[in-house]
């Protein structure tokens, strides 16, 4: 790992592949990376084969050297959670539409 991003922080609320694979070359680069999912996970961990019944290969790829969480951002606890983390980050990184990041409070 090289660690040109050291010190950056990086929240990940990217599913499936393509922001996975975009916040992954930031963990691997150095930067510390939190996923957040939620509460049921990420669907891309179910896509099979895997190391083992609860990770496919694909999402055990994608997402190294990053930190993970689940939230349910529909709960005030969770709202709370999620301004912790964003407070201090240097980035968030999301791929939903626009209004489903918005709905959930995840906005400059």
């Amino acid at each position: 790992m090289l660690n040109l991003l050291e010190g950056i922080k990086v929240v990940d609320f990217t599913t499936v592949v393509l922001g996975p694979y975009a916040t992954q070359f930031l963990g691997d680069f150095g930067a510390q990376v939190t996923k957040v999912e939620p509460l049921e996970g990420d669907g891309f961990r179910a896509v099979r084969p895997g190391p083992s019944a609860d990770i496919g290969a694909g999402f055990a790829n994608f997402n190294r050297n990053k930190r993970s969480m689940a939230l349910d951002l529909k709960q005030p606890a969770g709202q709370d959670v999620l301004a912790r983390l964003v407070e201090d980050a240097d980035v968030v990184v999301h791929n939903m539409r626009g209004m489903s990041a918005l709905a959930l409070g995840i906005s400059y």
